[in-house]
């Protein structure tokens, strides 16, 4: 959770910021955060920017790989079909943002996956979503039951999964996000995750360098 913070404050350019901040982010314990950062030290991921606070240094398309790869295991997934075959991801992703328009749904229901990847990176290979991601800080299932009380948990493989949701902690909800990118989208580490469960692994490298690219040109002195 502190590593996904970082990552994501990194890719937004957020200043560095203070263990007290992390904790408040991630809502976890001081010897947790310092425990992350000397890991992170040791792997010499950090940036030593002159200021107080701590920041991740730019990093290459691979370690944003590696670091997604991690991300993903450490969420909590569930999967949910439709019976009927009516429901589409294109119309649950509406539904949604009817509901969080009417206050029925929190604004921490963000969406990932293929929709949120192409939002930040819309060169994505991928002409349409096969299912609509969530990432949600709550009950994955009262978040399907409200989208469609008409889905149900996937418990076959040959099931198609119209709608994914991932638990966790999404670090946009912690009001460090502003400016374009706000909105109903999950950050580009939870999209990139969600390319390579999804098993779009050629599309996610190739987000993966776009993200290095804009981080490395973020890093550089104006």
């Amino acid at each position: 959770r502190v590593i996904a913070a970082l990552a994501q404050l990194r890719l937004c350019n957020h200043p560095p910021v203070t263990i007290k901040r992390l904790q408040e982010i991630c809502d976890v314990s001081y010897p947790t955060v310092a425990s992350v950062l000397q890991e992170l030290a040791t792997k010499g991921w950090l940036q030593d920017t002159g200021e107080r606070g701590v920041r991740l240094r730019p990093l290459s398309a691979g370690e944003w790989m590696d670091l997604a790869r991690d991300h993903s295991k450490q969420r909590r997934a569930a999967f949910f079909t439709d019976p009927t075959g009516q429901a589409s991801p294109e119309q649950l992703a509406r539904r949604l943002q009817r509901l969080q328009g009417a206050g029925k749904l929190r604004q921490g229901v963000r969406i990932g996956g293929v929709m949120g990847a192409t939002h930040h990176f819309p060169a994505l290979d991928i002409t349409a979503a096969p299912r609509l991601d969530l990432s949600v800080d709550g009950d994955p299932l009262a978040v399907a039951s409200l989208l469609d009380a008409g889905l149900v948990p996937k418990t076959q493989d040959k099931q198609h999964a119209v709608l994914a949701v991932h638990a966790n902690l999404d670090p946009w909800g912690s009001g460090e996000r502003t400016g374009p990118s706000a909105g109903p989208w999950a950050g580009e580490l939870e999209c990139l995750a969600d390319l390579i469960e999804a098993g779009y692994v050629r599309e996610a490298t190739e987000m993966a360098h776009h993200l290095a690219s804009n981080t490395q040109r973020a890093g550089e002195p104006g």
